[in-house]
């Protein structure tokens, strides 16, 4: 339940540049909330999806991730990456993340970074 809480609070903190958006037409910040059972086991799962700073064709984003599970494995997950509109031709993204993961009394931590193309011919 603590990890849910820190959880939280950590998206609380960030959902704070949402106000600076109101008046513009960004895109809508996401929380997505899951409840899975099955197998003997159960998940919740928290994610919040944010615009950091939009200006021109630059868009700069957190993704966050708390899941916690009923055999005491918790994962944490924190992104945050970049997309540029290229008009005309597609939108160029980069990205960086952290993953936690606290499972059977062991601990795995990994990095990822990485790019993107979503373009007419390339998804």
């Amino acid at each position: 339940m603590r990890t849910i809480r820190m959880a939280l609070l950590i998206f609380g903190i960030l959902a704070i540049p949402w106000a600076a958006f109101a008046a513009q037409d960004a895109p809508t910040p996401r929380i997505y909330l899951g409840l899975h059972g099955g197998g003997g086991r159960s998940l919740q799962t928290v994610e919040l999806l944010t615009p950091l700073l939009w200006r021109n064709d630059n868009l700069w984003f957190a993704d966050l991730r708390a899941t916690n599970s009923s055999s005491a494995t918790q994962e944490y997950n924190v992104g945050a990456g970049l997309r540029h509109l290229i008009p005309g031709r597609g939108v160029l993204g980069g990205y960086a993340y952290y993953d936690h993961l606290h499972a059977a009394g062991h601990f795995f931590d990994q990095a990822t970074v990485g790019m993107e193309w979503l373009g007419k011919r390339f998804d």
